[in-house]
């Protein structure tokens, strides 16, 4: 079945919430010495052969302050053994994560922003022609950098069966300098290292605001050289430029799938000088209405299932034969199941004891609660800087449910309708990055052929 696309519908009408703009951010101070930085606990994954990139880890203060208060976590229910202590466990958990996200939204736990620090861990992969040249080799000295930003629940190496793909064209390699896998604070080996200062709350401002804080005052001001695994921060006078004129060397394209495209159309809609465009992979944008601000029974069913799921193997293949076996993992890319395995994994207690999955259940709970930024980006979104051309991806296979109901979708690719295009996935449902990773990045190579290949002019008449 061939992909296929949605028509433009207007948006219906519908009955608008209150909005909360992203808070600021807090600048690095330049007079202190970096701060003892963790440093990340695995490293990366070396590309195949075929792709002419270099893959580094890195690791970036996370915003200050936080969008939410300190609240304590969840009560644990390690002590649970029996299925039916686990149910009421997992009940109780619930209950205390839908009150405290109520108390969020209601405004009863404040407006003092945490102050505990915290880290995001990124990949980036950079051209072997420019980490030697020290420069991008593009004529005008801005070619292509990507960013890609993951759904809740899942580790930045998610996104590499999509990515090895894309940096394997040849026409993509001519175009983007660099790739930079960005991972929430909650996810993956950003959870090893922030564990102990998580809290039960969670707003996925936050997420926006990091990816903010990455843009405006670390992401370095050229692609290429080798760079320290601790980013430094950039000069206050060009983070205060990038605010209103972007980067000088690099033309910044952002994927975001999922919770990650929510979070990366907030960044957009509050620096719009940063971005050049946005790729939506099934974005968790929503219309009010479609989802209740506390108390959503689609989202309730997802926050129930984080809680109640299994996360604990005796191994790392136990686990894998576990997702084998699972009609979930069932209609995912075999290569996706694999580097779930092989990145979302780590064993505590040594390799040879228990594997667990990177991020608990309870913490992706903590982030499926929030349904109120979606509804809030949903009405920002007209706003969005139209010099920002949107390619949206979206699921087509015809068993899928979409977020916020029948039809939603195609009003959802239209929300904004100048500069912007999208695409349907036949064979794939939500999770179009898992199940479909080589038809995403196709599409995404094609994208970038068009906007940015030898005949567009945008970028590059080829690499010199």
């Amino acid at each position: 079945m061939s992909n296929t696309s949605w028509e433009y519908v207007p948006t219906p009408h519908f009955e608008r919430t209150p909005l909360r703009l992203l808070a600021p951010i807090r600048a690095p101070d330049s007079s202190a010495k970096r701060r003892n930085l963790p440093s990340p606990p695995y490293p990366p994954t070396t590309p195949p052969q075929n792709v002419p990139y270099v893959v580094t880890t890195h690791v970036i203060p996370a915003a200050l302050p936080r969008a939410s208060p300190n609240v304590p976590l969840p009560t644990a229910a390690s002590q649970a053994t029996t299925k039916d202590q686990r149910r009421e466990a997992n009940a109780k958990t619930f209950e205390e994560i839908s009150k405290t996200w109520r108390k969020r939204v209601s405004g009863e736990l404040g407006n003092e922003g945490s102050e505990k620090e915290m880290v995001n861990v990124v990949n980036r992969y950079v051209h072997r022609d420019i980490l030697e040249a020290g420069t991008s080799k593009h004529p005008r000295g801005r070619g292509v950098t990507l960013m890609f930003a993951h759904a809740n629940g899942f580790p930045k190496e998610i996104w590499e069966p999509t990515i090895q793909r894309l940096l394997a064209s040849s026409q993509t390699a001519e175009i983007v300098d660099e790739v930079w896998v960005w991972e929430a604070v909650q996810h993956g080996d950003s959870y090893l290292l922030n564990a102990a200062a998580l809290d039960g709350v969670f707003s996925w401002h936050d997420n926006a605001r990091d990816i903010t804080n990455f843009l405006l005052h670390y992401l370095p001001s050229m692609p290429g050289g080798t760079l320290p695994t601790h980013l430094d921060a950039v000069s206050s006078s060009e983070s205060t430029q990038r605010h209103t004129r972007g980067f000088n060397h690099r033309t910044f394209v952002v994927t975001g799938h999922s919770y990650g495209g929510c979070s990366s159309a907030f960044a957009a809609l509050t620096f719009p000088a940063l971005f050049d465009a946005i790729i939506f992979v099934d974005p968790v944008i929503v219309m009010p209405g479609r989802y209740k601000s506390t108390d959503d029974k689609y989202a309730n069913a997802l926050v129930r299932g984080a809680i109640s799921r299994r996360d604990e193997w005796a191994s790392r293949e136990e686990a894998f034969n576990s997702f084998q076996s699972s009609p979930f993992f069932k209609v995912w890319h075999p290569s996706v199941v694999r580097t779930y395995c092989d990145r979302g994994i780590h064993h505590p207690a040594g390799e040879k004891g228990p594997a667990k999955l990177k991020m608990p259940g309870v913490q992706e709970a903590i982030v499926f609660v929030d349904t109120t930024t979606p509804t809030e980006v949903f009405q920002l979104l007209p706003m969005l800087d139209k010099r920002i051309e949107l390619r949206w991806v979206m699921p087509g296979r015809v068993d899928n449910s979409e977020i916020g109901g029948p039809g939603h979708g195609n009003i959802l690719c239209w929300r904004r309708p100048e500069n912007s295009s999208n695409v349907r996935i036949s064979k794939a449902g939500h999770l179009i990055t898992q199940e479909a990773p080589h038809e995403l990045a196709d599409e995404i190579d094609a994208f970038l052929g068009r906007k940015y290949g030898s005949s567009s002019g945008n970028v590059t008449q080829a690499r010199l």
